[in-house]
């Protein structure tokens, strides 16, 4: 009797511990899948956040091709229509990319300036404070960050300035983060909201604007994506207790080019 008792208990023993693994082991994979599929949802949204802005930039881009030929002739929009086009195809590339290195996003927005400099009656200074050639090389950065704020900055800050305007990139590196500081010496932001000339170039191109907008659903859905926050926010200028442009703050982690070996490495673990 206690032979059968015990050869009944060591199956049922047995049978328990599997049970218990199973459910374990498959709570465990039902998680993994809901972790897949959020951060999935949270790429698809990214990518979308990311293809609303192109026809943004488009519709503005377009437009400032018409004021050119009106307003400086055929040869300078000719100039502009060429690097229109570059612009154009790499905005096209960057927003199906993840991630691209800071030397690909400097050259980007030096030619988006340079765009916008054909058709400015006062073309804007861009200055730049940026981490060496190296490090731009290994640094990446999700795309399409810096434009809108550089937008915003020359079509709110400094187009009512009857003189050349300036805005100053300046790209910090710390121990986790990168800071991105996009600096104008425009009317500010008080003066913006008022200011009658900003408010007739709004009407004629901005009147779609929603880079602002997407910028911050942007942000959200990467530092839900990532696991880190990145930060976004705007502050006065001030120099000798008078406003002096606009600072636009960005905060986000500092991420270096993964090796050959290590994306072999991510991509067996997915």
């Amino acid at each position: 009797m206690e032979l059968f008792e015990g050869n009944v208990a060591l199956p049922l023993f047995i049978s328990n511990v599997v049970t218990i693994m199973l459910i374990v082991f498959f709570g465990r994979d039902r998680s993994r899948q809901r972790m897949s599929y959020k951060n999935q949802i949270a790429r698809l949204e990214s990518k979308s956040l990311k293809a609303q802005m192109n026809p943004h930039f488009i519709y503005n881009t377009l437009n400032g091709i018409q004021s050119v030929m009106l307003l400086k002739g055929e040869k300078v929009a000719n100039e502009y229509i060429v690097v229109f086009a570059r612009i154009l195809r790499k905005t096209l590339e960057m927003s199906i990319t993840e991630n691209l290195s800071l030397a690909e996003e400097l050259f980007y927005l030096r030619g988006y300036v340079t765009l916008q400099n054909l058709r400015l009656n006062f073309p804007v200074l861009f200055l730049e404070e940026v981490p060496s050639l190296e490090d731009q090389e290994i640094l990446m950065i999700p795309p399409m960050l810096i434009q809108p704020i550089l937008e915003n900055a020359i079509f709110h800050g400094l187009s009512p300035l009857e003189d050349q305007g300036q805005i100053l990139l300046k790209i910090t590196l710390h121990t986790k983060t990168m800071k991105i500081i996009v600096e104008d010496n425009g009317v500010g932001r008080k003066e913006a909201m008022v200011n009658k000339k900003i408010k007739e170039w709004n009407e004629e191109y901005m009147s779609k604007s929603i880079a602002t907008k997407i910028l911050k659903e942007l942000i959200d859905a990467l530092n839900y994506l990532y696991k880190a926050k990145s930060e976004f926010y705007l502050e006065d200028v001030i120099k000798e207790n008078k406003i002096n442009g606009t600072r636009a703050v960005l905060i986000l982690p500092k991420t270096i080019k993964k090796t050959q070996h290590e994306k072999i490495k991510d991509d067996i673990s997915r």
